[in-house]
């Protein structure tokens, strides 16, 4: 069989210290097999075959190449270690396994198909350098993070935030879908406006139901759900704060002379129309003492009732009504 083996001196140096490291190595084994083309079936000679082991240097490289009949043999390879092997022929494309030889295993027999076309090697590559506006370069790289994998291991990318840059070394093709991600998503944040309403609900049957304007069109929802006839507004709290961030509130008084003490809190979240408060939390200290928290999805522009709190006789039920809006 022709082959070359290709073994750095780190990478011996590596081999037999490698069970100090927190993954033990109990041995060594072979890796073996077929390289065919995925159109004729027929093998493959001259591929080369690359073999690193992962979490060490990309330089401490075993390769091996494969013969006429497109058989490859690579020996001496640690067990319990998670190995890419990567396959390169010019006018194919570059293909990547992942293998692990365990420790039952003298040797792995693993066939391999390669399909004509480009192969990394063949594609060219530059380096481009993205300012970000608004947003954290950390948000913005975890977005084009999975479109810098690849076989070839070529891609590059280094992140400065002082800069608020990413330069990235990738092919064309990449950088068309990593420039659209970036335009996409490194907008302006957006503003978001949430306003709770307390509702004071009292009476049972026997007279037409009163609703305030600023609830009406929860009518259906409230009388589907409760056999109450009178809805007063007692206290509301407005609050805004930018997607990503916590709710800053202003409580207004302009209901009643009771002064209903009442705080909001949560964060801010966008989804496309959708408005997500995570862990919003309404703490009614007066008239009544109760306490809501709870994660909830929103319509853009929607009323929702959020929770109930039944007090004693005399004193009705605690309505909480939200309403969450994306400000232009």
């Amino acid at each position: 069989m022709k082959k070359i083996i290709i073994i750095s001196l780190a990478l011996i140096c590596m081999l037999s210290n490698m069970n100090n490291g927190t993954a033990q190595v109990t041995g060594f084994g072979t890796i073996k097999g077929k390289i065919l083309d995925t159109e004729t079936k027929k093998p493959i000679s001259d591929v080369i075959v690359r073999i690193r082991i992962v979490g060490f240097d990309e330089k401490n490289t075993i390769a091996t190449v494969s013969d006429k009949k497109g058989e490859f043999r690579a020996e001496m390879l640690p067990k319990n270690r998670v190995l890419n092997v990567l396959f390169e022929k010019k006018g194919y494309r570059n293909v990547l396994k992942t293998v692990v030889l365990v420790q039952e295993e003298k040797e792995k027999d693993i066939t391999v198909t390669m399909k004509q076309g480009s192969s990394y090697s063949d594609v060219k590559y530059e380096t481009r350098t993205y300012q970000i506006k608004n947003r954290g370069v950390r948000e913005i790289y975890e977005l084009i993070k999975p479109f810098l994998s690849d076989a070839s291991g070529s891609d590059r990318v280094s992140v400065s935030k002082a800069l608020k840059t990413i330069t990235v070394y990738t092919n064309q093709e990449k950088l068309a879908k990593i420039e659209k991600i970036i335009q996409q998503y490194d907008v302006p944040l957006k503003q978001i406006w949430v306003e709770v309403l307390l509702v004071r609900a009292k009476g049972n049957g026997g007279k037409k139901v009163v609703l305030p304007d600023e609830i009406k069109e929860l009518a259906s929802q409230l009388k589907s759900v409760f056999k109450f006839t009178d809805y007063e507004i007692i206290g509301k709290a407005d609050g805004i704060g930018l997607e990503g961030s916590t709710i800053q509130t202003s409580v207004n008084m302009t209901y009643r002379n009771s002064q209903p003490s009442f705080q909001i809190s949560g964060g801010l979240e966008i989804n496309g129309d959708i408005i997500r408060l995570n862990k919003f939390t309404v703490d009614v200290v007066a008239p009544m003492h109760s306490k809501i928290s709870t994660t909830v999805n929103i319509p853009d522009g929607s009323k929702m009732i959020l929770g109930v709190y039944r007090g004693g006789v005399g004193d009705g039920s605690l309505i909480t009504v939200v309403t969450a809006k994306i400000m232009n």
